[in-house]
């Protein structure tokens, strides 16, 4: 009987988790037209998040620090481009500086943490290794996130403006479509 009864529970929360976007949209394809969500955006009712929700992302997110990405969607579209063979190597070699420098710190920062839980498990822990250890891992963050973002800004800079849209095309007619 309890076997039953948390089988039961499971699919029922499966199905309410799944069918909330089907009623949310009234079982449509979900648009901003259709959706009956007020005022909800279509990729965001798609994702199952309505206006209101809490879910929204910062300006943050568009400036191409956090990870390589960047450098390696020039790289996957450099025919597509037209990067000349030497465009090719920079951007490269500026992609594996990014990766270097983000591993870098980020080694750095597996060790700070290490030392870090050997003091505070120790009982050793004082009021100034905090706020040291918080500084630290402040500086590393900075440091993996700079690794990133001068990269990608290097790897920008050596593209011409013709690059530059090729590279963004897809991207603009996406945001039209909206």
């Amino acid at each position: 009987m309890k076997k039953q009864l948390k089988h039961l529970m499971v699919a029922a929360a499966a199905v309410m988790l799944f069918s909330a976007q089907a009623l949310a949209c009234g079982g449509k394809q979900c648009a901003s037209e259709s959706c009956d969500f007020k005022g909800a955006k279509a990729e965001n009712c798609a994702k199952g998040y309505a206006k209101g929700s809490g879910y929204k992302k910062s300006a943050h997110h568009k400036i191409p620090g956090n990870s390589p990405a960047y450098i390696r969607k020039i790289l996957k579209k450099a025919d597509a481009i037209g990067l000349t063979d030497k465009q090719r190597k920079q951007v490269g070699e500026l992609l594996v500086a990014a990766e270097t420098g983000a591993a870098k710190a980020h080694a750095e920062a597996q060790i700070e943490v290490a030392e870090f839980r050997g003091k505070l498990h120790g009982g050793s822990l004082n009021d100034s290794d905090i706020k040291a250890y918080a500084k630290r891992m402040g500086e590393l963050r900075a440091a993996k996130y700079e690794a990133n973002l001068m990269a990608s800004v290097k790897a920008s800079r050596l593209l011409n403006d013709e690059q530059k849209s090729k590279l963004y095309a897809g991207k603009k007619t996406m945001g039209a479509n909206k």
